[in-house]
């Protein structure tokens, strides 16, 4: 074997001749599982939470230690395709990940309910970025446009429907029910990948499982954790004092700092990053950074701003969220007809954040009476954003990558994922719960049950917030007073997210790498 195909995540074999419909739908139903899976998980939150006794702070452990795992499968799933090949990888993978969902039905606390996310970590961690490397490194150039097509369409289309099925579903059946709902979707794409996928294509035979580095493997393990908990942690301990959380961010950059040097001198390497150094490449990290982050941090905000302050069901959330992304459906359409007649990309991204600054800033004066039609509409405007981002970024970003290092780019980019969407909820919730002490302190000086108006509101936002958990305790001013500076503050957050897409517009707009 050359040294060049020794160094490959996804060995040099040949690509797949003749790929037919049966293995590009087998691949689109694998990525779709997972994506589903964690759409559903993050919008049943609350449900959740209130399922298994968890506060706040135990649900975001369950899903760091999804996360930790998930990471790790991602920067070694190139060792484990070498050993087993694609087939027995990702239909591995999938039989792990049902299995692990079908547990997680069973459980009844934090603690079994984490362990068993965790499996589902090392199950579904790995199957976006094994799948969409499959697709750049295995199939033919003339037939992987329709593949990379039918694949963006198992991205988007299944989890367009996860918010509004988790809402019927839990309503129905009870929280449990959301783990279900993927099962058949990965029963398909087993099926479909055990008959088109060639046995042990990218198998190589000269691999072992003690070829794995354990040693740094464990250690990165350890600063992925650490990195992950620290900004975990900075959500909840931001007020109480977080002279720790500095440390453990520190250690665990430095722990991943020596995996990466350590890669560069290894024969094997599992993350080539020290090769991922082109400019292209790097603007291309930064603009994914923030489009994860924003995306993330309006997934924590939209569902608690419609549910907590406008007084909408889990249920007509779910609704709004998912006629948003069947709109969003159509812009991927859209996309794909004219795609390929605009010969730059940058036009979509332009009109992608032009989208998000409207969304952001229109919804940071939403009225509180606003309607379902008019919610829904502002929030297709976010789909746009979703849209029109990601799939031209991809396209300017990894055709910068040769095929040889193709794999250690997306890997690199969806470890970012991860990272960034803990970040950003951390960070949002902080904010959050920052503007709504303000907004507090602010009203309590100024409200007056001797105001005219003040009895008549009082016996309408009873009706509204009968429903609400979490505040039947409180007397209904404080009820009131607590709504009034919730609404204010994710409208401030709204704001503040409409600024960051015309910020990126502009470097966007003034950058000369990506066109």
């Amino acid at each position: 074997m050359s040294q060049p195909e020794a160094n490959l995540v996804i060995p040099g074999h040949e690509k797949i001749a003749e790929p037919g419909m049966l293995l590009m739908l087998g691949i689109a139903l694998a990525v779709s599982v997972e994506l589903l899976e964690n759409q559903l998980f993050v919008f049943s939150a609350n449900p959740i939470q209130a399922g298994i006794h968890a506060s706040q702070f135990e649900y975001s452990m369950i899903a760091l230690a999804y996360a930790v795992t998930a990471i790790c499968m991602i920067f070694t799933q190139g060792h484990w395709v070498r050993l087993w090949g694609y087939r027995r990888f990702l239909i591995g993978s999938l039989i792990l990940f049902v299995a692990a969902g079908v547990a997680c039905t069973l459980t009844t606390n934090v603690w079994q309910l984490g362990f068993t996310r965790l499996l589902q970590g090392v199950g579904g961690g790995a199957l976006f970025t094994t799948t969409r490397v499959l697709l750049q490194t295995q199939i033919p150039a003339k037939r992987r446009v329709l593949a990379v097509r039918i694949f963006l369409l198992g991205v988007f289309g299944p989890s367009a429907l996860a918010p509004f099925l988790a809402g019927k579903s839990i309503e129905a059946f009870g929280w449990q029910a959301i783990f279900w709902l993927p099962i058949p979707l990965a029963l398909l794409a087993i099926t479909f990948i055990g008959l088109a996928l060639p046995r042990k294509h990218g198998r190589v035979h000269d691999v072992a499982p003690s070829d794995l580095p354990m040693a740094s493997i464990g250690l990165v393990m350890l600063g992925i954790f650490g990195i992950e908990l620290a900004l975990t942690e900075f959500r909840f301990n931001y007020f109480s004092g977080f002279g720790h959380i500095p440390l453990l961010l520190m250690i665990g950059v430095g722990l991943a700092w020596y995996f990466v040097l350590h890669q560069s001198k290894h024969k094997q390497s599992l993350l080539r990053v020290h090769e991922l150094g082109n400019a292209s490449y790097l603007m291309g990290l930064f603009f994914y950074f923030w489009y994860y982050f924003l995306s993330n941090s309006n997934a924590f905000v939209f569902p608690l701003f419609l549910e907590k302050t406008l007084g909408y069901s889990f249920v007509t959330a779910g609704l709004i969220l998912t006629i948003a992304s069947l709109f969003g459906l159509m812009v991927l359409l859209a996309y794909f007809h004219y795609s390929a007649r605009i010969k730059s990309k940058r036009p979509f991204m332009i009109i992608a954040l032009i989208a998000m600054s409207i969304y952001g800033f229109s919804m940071s004066v939403l009225p509180a009476d606003a309607s379902f039609m008019h919610i829904s509409i502002l929030t297709m405007m976010r789909s746009v954003f979703t849209i029109l981002l990601a799939i031209p970024l991809a396209a300017l970003v990894f055709s910068e990558l040769d095929e040889e290092i193709f794999a250690h780019g997306y890997q690199t980019k969806n470890i970012l994922r991860q990272l960034s969407a803990t970040f950003a909820v951390s960070v949002s919730a902080v904010m959050l719960e920052n503007q709504q002490i303000k907004h507090v302190a602010t009203m309590t000086e100024h409200i007056s049950v001797s105001n005219p108006h003040w009895a008549q509101y009082k016996a309408k936002m009873a009706a509204v917030l009968a429903n609400i958990d979490g505040l039947k305790e409180l007397t209904l001013e404080q009820i009131d007073i607590y709504r009034q500076a919730l609404f204010m503050a994710c409208e401030d957050i709204f704001r503040w997210q409409g600024i960051c897409a015309v910020v990126i517009l502009v470097i966007l707009l003034v950058q000369k790498r990506l066109r």
